[in-house]
């Protein structure tokens, strides 16, 4: 009898590829719902944000020209680098350039963008669409949570809820530290997210340590 009911309670906790859906879910509505903000400052202000469309739609891409260098490493080994300047248009009306760098070392490649003054070439450092929707789904993840729904949009579609340690609402409190603690699930090269599919009662790090537990 107590199996059934050790098994039960085990069978409450969401595990991790339901997670992620949820997480997946929750990233595009944001994106989506983000976007006529991003364009309307975009608009007006189009030398403070890199404005982009979700996963890059309506983006093209031309390579304006590139160039082969090479550098020896201290092992002896080789390391092939190709150096190009890209231009980006997004939905026709926002051009960026870029600066793409390829590294190739032993079957290994590394690249690296930075984003352009088109004048001078020199490197600039502006507000992403991708910051703004980062910044907007935590807030968005923390009201959600301690809400009467104790889910985002994404979690409510697949009937998960966000509970503490009794089973309880998360208190805005709870809710901030818990998704705060989501930079440090991340810093762990994502291990922190994919405990969930392997601790005995599904939490992520980030849930361990303030004792949350996502359910069914």
């Amino acid at each position: 009898m107590k199996g059934e009911q050790d098994s039960a309670t085990q069978q409450r906790h969401a595990g991790f590829w339901r997670r992620f859906l949820a997480l997946v879910i929750d990233f595009v509505l944001m994106s989506i719902l983000i976007f006529p903000l991003v364009a309307l400052i975009g608009s007006f202000a189009p030398e403070s944000i890199v404005v982009s469309t979700p996963f890059n739609l309506f983006t093209t891409e031309r390579v304006l020209k590139t160039e082969k260098t090479e550098k020896k490493n201290p092992d002896g080994s080789t390391t092939a680098i190709d150096t190009s300047l890209i231009k980006a248009t997004c939905l026709g009306k926002w051009t960026y350039l870029y600066r793409e760098k390829k590294e190739h070392t032993a079957g290994k490649e590394e690249s690296s963008r930075q984003l352009l003054d088109p004048n001078t070439n020199e490197e600039r450092r502006v507000t992403t669409t991708q910051n703004i929707v980062i910044w907007a789904i935590f807030i968005y993840w923390i009201l959600m949570e301690s809400s009467r729904y104790q889910a985002s949009l994404g979690k409510m579609a697949l009937g998960l809820k966000v509970v503490d340690g009794n089973g309880n609402r998360l208190s805005i409190v709870r809710a901030l530290g818990r998704n705060l603690l989501k930079v440090l699930s991340c810093l762990t090269l994502m291990i922190g997210f994919m405990m969930a599919g392997w601790t005995q009662k599904k939490q992520a790090l980030h849930d361990k340590i303030t004792d949350c537990y996502v359910n069914n």
